[in-house]
């Protein structure tokens, strides 16, 4: 073993010794972590075989830690399985289960487009959906169930549930509210946002680099948001969000009180949304929708998804869980705001005449990973008129620029979040969507403006476009984005590509109303079931008397 690498060993020895990892210790492994990345594939591979045969004697006490942290370090696919056969530990708390279900949720949301899709399955379906529905098994056991509720098949109170709901310039917050929008004004419903804020504010399994919910405060309580789109006007949302604090069963509770009390006709779950709906599940009717390929953990009656089909593992898994195969291809579409006036690329010190990639996101700080600077890197270096804009986290992507060597050089900008996106994107060629989960809202608005829009197959972003527009893989991705640089007849192609997909987009009127006829037919299901339940009992209680 090298030097270095044994500096590494001897650094983790002496943090993890301790009986408990203070926070300044959690530092020092970040910066572990540099160290690590400095080291060759080979190094870096010996290295990683030797801590993992030997992590028992390195951190005896602090296994969980240990293991998420080599994760973190060398995204190592094995560790993050080994990680999640901790879920199916009987003996932990629910407040135990609850952060590392969610630390393990996070770690696959941002290394989506890193990680083989096999292992996000396994994940998912063969460790995080048994475990929970054991776990709210075992919780639902110990509570006393005494509300009988009843359904004549209509809908008009809806209640649309979330694990966070953040400022109004969040893509995800939009898009909730363009969904209670419209169900609002296109169908007279009434319509309740629950913000849950079950998600970890605590780190009581000392997860490595752990889940930091943002949380807004302007937010809290129960009030009336007052939203306005271009497709339904102006809505004034219901909305009920829990203060964030540390999870305990009583958060739980809170959150069935207030469903109870409201007497929702449906709940629809956006997202994955744990620890919230389950008790009602076949009491309410549940519609759970996702804008991934994953099926949503927590149970419900139907499923709505964005992507455009089925693969057979899928379909396979859908089988057993003896479910109604899923609603696919549901998008709504965050109607661009119009621009104020064009933005000018010599206001920022940039040539009229550069090609200009833009990368945009909430989360760029966490999205900008190793393979995708480097691609960025070889963008440059192909020639001099190629420029790079990043939107996002102002400091968070200038401290990723700089330990990939990209923040002093003059031709990458790094720009705050705009309010007037689409004008800034009069500025932009190319869209690159790093190798991540999210983006969905800003990729949709550079192809409604006709800017080619790179990505890989996987995630949110690769539901906006057909599948023979789609990267395979990182060599298709880099090789797409050089030509569109390089070749004027393929980038106005492929603009036209763009316009043709935006034109294609069903309407968010259409979204409104598949979602709808869902919900009513969900409805109506639950009532006859209902009623024939009731039937039964009667006739067996006439054969009794």
């Amino acid at each position: 073993m090298k030097p270095e690498a044994q500096s590494i060993v001897c650094s983790l020895t002496q943090i993890f010794a301790s009986n408990k990892v203070l926070d300044s210790k959690m530092r020092l492994l970040m910066k572990v972590i540099e160290t690590i990345t400095k080291l060759d594939a080979k190094d870096r591979k010996k290295l990683l075989s030797y801590l993992v045969e030997n992590k028992r004697l390195i951190a005896r006490n602090h296994q969980l830690l240990f293991k998420s942290f080599l994760f973190n370090a060398f995204k190592d696919e094995n560790l993050l399985k080994e990680i999640a056969g901790e879920l199916f530990k009987q003996t932990q708390a629910p407040e135990h289960y609850h952060c590392l279900i969610w630390n393990i949720l996070n770690n696959l949301f941002q290394n989506g487009g890193n990680l083989n899709p096999k292992t996000v399955w396994h994940v998912r379906e063969d460790c995080m959906r048994p475990s929970y529905h054991q776990m709210m098994r075992n919780i639902l056991n110990c509570v006393q169930d005494t509300e009988t509720y009843h359904s004549n098949g209509e809908v008009k109170k809806v209640a649309i549930v979330v694990s966070q709901v953040l400022s109004i310039l969040h893509a995800p917050t939009k898009n909730l509210l363009l969904m209670a929008s419209g169900l609002m004004q296109q169908h007279g419903l009434e319509v309740h946002v629950i913000n849950t804020n079950l998600m970890p504010f605590s780190n009581p399994v000392e997860y490595f680099n752990g889940i930091t919910p943002n949380f807004y405060d302007g937010f809290v309580g129960k009030q009336v948001v007052n939203y306005e789109d271009p497709d339904f006007g102006k809505t004034a949302i219901q909305l009920y969000s829990r203060s964030p604090k540390p999870f305990d069963l009583h958060s739980m509770v809170d959150i069935w009180d207030y469903i109870e009390k409201e007497r929702f006709d449906v709940l629809i779950n956006l997202g994955d949304v744990l620890f919230s709906t389950d008790y009602f599940y076949q009491k309410i009717p549940i519609l759970s929708i996702n804008t991934t390929r994953n099926l949503p953990i927590a149970w419900a009656d139907q499923y709505l998804l964005s992507h455009d089909a089925l693969n057979p593992a899928e379909k396979e898994a859908i089988d057993k869980l003896g479910i109604q195969e899923p609603a696919l291809n549901w998008n709504l579409n965050i109607t661009p705001e119009k621009g104020e006036e064009s933005f000018d690329k010599t206001t920022y010190q940039v040539p009229a005449d550069a090609f200009v990639f833009v990368v945009a996101g909430n989360r760029l700080g966490r999205e900008l990973d190793k393979q995708f600077l480097e691609i960025c890197h070889r963008l440059l270096e192909d020639h001099e008129k190629n420029y790079l804009f990043f939107v996002g986290d102002h400091k968070e992507v200038l401290d990723v620029l700089k330990k990939a060597g990209l923040v002093a050089h003059e031709r990458v900008k790094s720009f705050d979040f705009q309010q007037d996106l689409r004008s800034f994107y009069a500025m932009c060629d190319v869209y690159l969507n790093p190798f991540r989960s999210g983006g969905n809202v800003s990729a949709q608005l550079a192809l409604k403006l006709s800017i080619p829009v790179v990505t890989l197959a996987e995630g949110d972003v690769s539901t906006s476009l057909p599948p023979a527009l789609r990267c395979q893989n990182q060599q298709d991705f880099e090789h797409l984005a050089l030509s569109l640089s390089r070749d004027a007849l393929l980038l106005a192609d492929w603009q036209k590509k763009m316009a043709a997909v935006a034109q294609d987009m069903p309407s968010n009127h259409h979204a409104i109303q598949t979602l709808y006829s869902l919900i009513v037919g969900l409805a109506q299901k639950s009532a006859k079931k209902q009623e024939a339940t009731l039937s039964s009992d009667y006739n067996n209680a006439k054969a009794v008397s």
